[in-house]
Formats: structure tokens, C-alpha cells, sequence
């Protein structure tokens, strides 16, 4: 099971790059060079990088350049922050309306985002007066293709 449900991650980099130029575009947001490059670095796989990762990918020795263009993607949507790993994966829903629930591999460290709907959940946070803004579930476990090779 991956992100985008193919298996060809060149395929997954140059649709989520499309989409996120023209999602900027729309939006009126600079993607920058440097924006970018970590956009495209994050998504040569499905597997989480941490900052230090993209860093060496950048070959950039001036991690506030690296963490503002983190930030900047994150802010707007491009990519997800997992917190368990704190790490980054690319988002396939740039512009939907979506919960972001991940499915993290512990021992390759790919992750799939799924959208599964989580009505019950919001519907207790309402009746207890919260008002739930985003919700991201992170459930670690083990993959099909890990499991396979133990």
C-alpha cells in the first residue's frame, strides 16, 4: 500500500509537483526554488525524512533556510509533520479537505496517508464543547512488504 496507489514514486513526485505549483498558483503563494527542492526531496519516496535528512539530500549546511521551507509546506498544506518519527512525508490531498490519518511502517518507515472517516470521534469532541480544527492519528505498525521479510 503506498501513498498515491502506485508504485511508480517518479510518477508520485511529478503529480504532487504539479499539484502543488498550481495549488500555489492559485493561492498566490511563492514556491521558491528552495521550497521546491525540499518538496521534491521529500517526495523521491514515501518513507519520512527528518529535517537533517533533506539537509543532506540539499547538500545545505544553513538548516533556517531548510526548516523556514519546512514550515512554508507545511503551513500550506503540501506536507505532513509526523510527530512519532518528527519527520516529513508529502501530502497527495494538496487543497481537500482531508483528516490525515498515517500509517507508519516502524521498521522501513514508509507511510500511507489515509482518509478514513473519523465521525464518531468528532461527533464526542462536539458534545464535549471542543471544537476540533485538524485531527492526525499516527498508528505505527508494520508493513505488508516488512512482514513479508521477517
Amino acid at each position: 500500500m503506498t501513498t498515491c496507489g502506485c508504485h511508480n514514486h517518479t510518477t508520485c513526485k511529478t503529480t504532487a509537483m504539479k499539484k502543488a505549483e498550481a495549488y500555489c498558483a492559485a493561492h498566490n503563494l511563492r514556491l521558491t526554488d528552495t521550497r521546491k527542492q525540499v518538496l521534491a526531496i521529500i517526495w523521491q519516496s514515501h518513507t519520512a525524512l527528518t529535517a537533517h535528512n533533506i539537509m543532506e539530500a540539499l547538500g545545505n549546511s544553513q538548516p533556517p533556510i531548510t526548516y523556514r521551507a519546512l514550515q512554508f509546506l507545511q503551513e500550506n498544506g503540501l506536507i505532513h509533520h509526523i510527530a512519532s518519527l518528527n519527520a516529513y512525508i508529502g501530502c497527495p490531498h494538496i487543497g481537500e479537505a482531508h483528516t490525515g490519518q498515517m500509517v507508519i511502517c516502524k521498521h522501513c518507515l514508509t507511510v500511507t496517508e489515509i482518509n478514513t472517516p473519523l465521525p464518531q470521534l468528532l461527533t464526542d469532541a462536539s458534545r464535549n464543547g471542543f471544537t476540533v480544527e485538524d485531527t492526525h492519528i499516527e498508528i505505527l505498525g508494520t508493513c505488508k512488504h516488512c512482514q513479508s521479510l521477517a
